[in-house]
């Protein structure tokens, strides 16, 4: 059922999955620049990519230790609106964990 919401290529060669992760990393220069530049001078480099891949894989199932009603909730608006969703809670999350 998901792979009819998410864009080609999601799971077979991994293409959409990075390709949302290249649109996450431009979302979240355009919020949090600051943030997104501290994390990129770690050494090491704390990537977007390390941060949003399971998160964008799963669709965030059991890598945030949020509660099961939290995670139905992120699946009933995966369904409703499809990936973008993926984009709101994943900044969402930067933004509660920031400081």
């Amino acid at each position: 059922m998901a792979e009819s919401l998410l864009p080609v290529g999601y799971y077979s060669n991994l293409l959409g999955v990075l390709i949302d992760i290249k649109v996450f990393d431009y979302l979240l220069d355009r919020k949090r620049k600051q943030l997104l530049e501290h994390m990129e001078s770690a050494n090491p480099p704390f990537t977007v990519t390390l941060l949003a891949f399971n998160w964008f894989l799963t669709i965030f199932i059991n890598h945030l230790n949020l509660p099961i009603e939290t995670e139905y909730i992120i699946w009933d608006m995966f369904f409703i609106q499809g990936d973008s969703i993926l984009f709101s809670v994943a900044l969402t999350l930067v933004l509660l964990m920031e400081d």
